[in-house]
């Protein structure tokens, strides 16, 4: 039986998040306070410490089934309806998920508008060379002479590695 407040209804949302996971997360919506999505429309949800979008899969009056001592935090907001997925790429974008095994929120990412996808990586800041990896410094000299040297080896064959880093004896053997 779903949960009656004072202000209406509480419905259930499954809903896609566009993260490497297989499955959708379950989420409280009350209706009297945003228009209430239906399967294929956007929503903005709280997910770990963040907040994402992610595409409804399905709406329920039924409370789903979950562990105890674990709350269902509640939708954010409804997106706007020209975001919504048609039933025909979702039902498409469902296949292509099961059938290549991949995770259905990025299956339902890929298969959104354009206009969506631009929305939400705006959103999304761009790491830095330096945040995806902290330990990364300047080379020194002679790694920037080995990487000097690999560049030369890629571009203009063996002969200038070899030349390099061989000793003089063994150019003298290799030339004979």
């Amino acid at each position: 039986m779903p949960t009656r407040y004072a202000n209406g209804w509480i419905l259930y949302d499954k809903v896609a998040i566009p993260r490497p996971v297989e499955q959708g997360f379950d989420y409280k919506f009350d209706p009297s306070l945003h228009e209430t999505p239906v399967a294929g429309d956007w929503v903005e949800v709280p997910f770990g410490r963040t907040t994402l979008c992610g595409s409804v899969l399905e709406v329920s009056s039924t409370e789903p089934v979950i562990p105890a001592g674990i709350k269902l935090k509640s939708v954010l907001k409804v997106l706007p309806k020209e975001f919504s997925l048609p039933p025909e790429i979702q039902k498409l974008a469902k296949f292509a998920a099961e059938y290549y095994q991949y995770p259905i929120g990025e299956a339902f990412l890929v298969a959104s508008p354009p206009k969506l996808t631009r929305k939400l990586k705006a959103r999304i800041p761009k790491p830095s060379h330096a945040s995806l990896n902290p330990r990364v410094r300047e080379l020194n000299d002679e790694q920037k002479k080995v990487f000097e040297m690999i560049f030369l080896n890629v571009f203009f064959g063996a002969k200038v590695l070899r030349r390099e880093i061989a000793t003089p004896r063994l150019l003298y053997c290799s030339k004979g």
